[in-house]
C-alpha cells in the first residue's frame, strides 16, 4: 500500500498546467492551431494560450475559464467533466492564494475591523437595554409594593404598641410620663387615693416618742440618786428636751395640709387633640418637647384623643379620611397643602 501511494503522488503532484497540456497535445494531434480555437469560441488567441500554459490568473472569472475549457475539450475530443475535476485541484493553490491576499489587503482589514466594531456596538446596546428594563423594572416593583409593605410595618408598630400597653398599664397612650407628656382622660380620683394614704402618715413620729418620752425621764432619775455633782446638770439637760420635746410633739404629729387636687390641675390643663377616622390613616403626634406621643396607624371607625401641653406636631398619612379638632374647634385641613394626600401642621402656640 505504501509503495502504490508513494507510486501515485508523482502523478497527483505535477498538476500546475496539466489541463492546458492535455489540451495543447490534443489540438496539436488534430493540426488545429491556436487561432482556429480562439475563432471557433470567438475568444482572443491569448486566451488560448493562458489555459495551455496554465496561467489561470490571467482569466478573469473561474467560471469563465470552466467553460473555455469544456468547449475546448469537446473541440479536441476530450473527457470535459475529466479535465474539469483536474482543474478544480489545479485551482484550489489559486483559491487560497487568493483568500490570504485578499486578509492581507489593508482595505479588506480596514473593513473586518469595522465590522467587529458594529457587532461590539450592537452587544452593548443589547447589553445597556436590557440594564435599562431591569432598571425600570425593579423601580416599578419596589413603588407598587412600598405602600403594601409600609402599612404591614404600620399595623405590625400598632399591634406592638398595643401589646405593650397591655402588659405594662401605666404605660398606655396618654399616660404622663418623665418627659412632661400629658394626660389623656386619667381618673384623678387615683391623685386623691394617694393624698389620702400619705396624710395619715406623719403620725408614727408621735407614737415613737410617747415611747421615748419615759426613757428620757427615767434617765434623769437615775442620774438624780448619784451622788457626783456632774450628773446633777446631765439631769437638767434631758428635762429641758423632754420639755422641747413635748413642745415641738404639736408639729410632728399634726399631719402636713394637703392641697386639694383641684389646686393642682398640672397634667389636665393641656390642650386637647381628637380625630375620627372614616379610613387607613397613619398618623404621627409630638408634642411641645418634640417627643412623639403618637405614632400609629389608624383604622376606619376608630377615634384619638391626646391630652398635653402644646403645641402638637402631627402627620396625617391620609387626610381625605380625617375629621380633626384641637381645644374642641374643628380644624380646616383643606387650607393646609396636601402633597400625595399627606399634611403635616402645628397646632397652638
Amino acid at each position: 500500500m505504501i509503495n502504490d501511494d508513494t507510486q501515485e503522488q508523482p502523478e497527483a503532484a505535477p498538476l500546475t498546467g496539466e489541463v492546458g497540456h492535455q489540451l495543447r497535445r490534443a489540438r496539436e494531434a488534430k493540426g488545429i492551431t491556436v487561432a482556429d480555437v480562439a475563432d471557433s469560441q470567438h475568444l482572443r488567441p491569448s486566451v488560448i494560450q493562458a489555459i495551455e500554459e496554465g496561467e489561470y490568473d490571467k482569466i478573469g472569472s473561474e467560471l469563465f475559464l470552466k467553460g473555455y475549457v469544456r468547449a475546448y475539450a469537446e473541440q479536441v475530443g476530450l473527457n470535459a467533466t475529466s479535465l474539469l475535476e483536474t482543474l478544480d485541484m489545479e485551482l484550489e493553490p489559486l483559491r487560497e492564494e487568493a483568500e490570504q491576499a485578499r486578509r492581507e489587503d489593508p482595505l479588506e482589514s480596514i473593513e473586518r475591523k469595522k465590522r467587529q466594531k458594529r457587532r461590539v456596538a450592537r452587544w452593548i446596546i443589547w447589553i445597556l437595554l436590557i440594564a435599562a428594563v431591569a432598571v425600570i423594572g425593579t423601580r416599578v416593583v419596589e413603588m407598587e409594593l412600598y405602600p403594601k409593605l409600609g402599612g404591614e410595618g404600620a399595623a405590625e408598630t400598632s399591634q406592638a404598641s398595643d401589646d405593650g400597653a397591655t402588659d405594662n398599664p401605666e404605660a398606655t397612650f396618654g399616660t404622663t410620663d418623665e418627659a412632661g407628656q400629658g394626660s389623656v382622660d386619667e381618673p384623678i380620683a387615683a391623685v386623691e387615693e394617694s393624698a389620702d394614704s400619705a396624710a395619715p402618715t406623719p403620725a408614727a413620729p408621735k407614737a415613737d416618742e410617747q415611747a421615748q418620752e419615759p426613757e428620757m425621764a427615767s434617765t434623769p432619775a437615775d442620774e438624780t440618786m448619784s451622788p457626783e455633782p456632774v450628773d446633777q446638770g446631765s439631769v437638767a439637760a434631758p428635762a429641758d428636751n423632754t420639755m422641747t420635746n413635748d413642745t415641738a410633739e404639736p408639729d410632728v404629729s399634726e399631719p402636713e395640709p394637703v392641697p386639694p387636687v383641684e389646686d393642682q390641675p398640672v397634667a389636665a390643663a393641656g390642650d386637647v387633640l381628637s380625630a375620627t377616622f372614616t379610613g387607613d390613616c397613619w398618623v404621627s403626634v409630638k408634642n411641645a418637647e418634640g417627643t412623639t406621643v403618637v405614632a400609629s396607624l389608624k383604622r376606619a371607625g376608630e377615634s384619638l384623643r391626646y391630652e398635653g401641653q402644646g403645641p402638637f406636631q402631627v402627620v396625617l398619612g391620609a387626610v381625605d379620611v380625617v375629621s380633626l379638632s384641637f381645644n374642641g374647634d374643628a380644624v380646616d385641613l383643606s387650607s393646609y397643602p396636601a402633597p400625595n394626600n399627606r399634611v403635616s401642621l402645628t397646632l397652638g402656640n
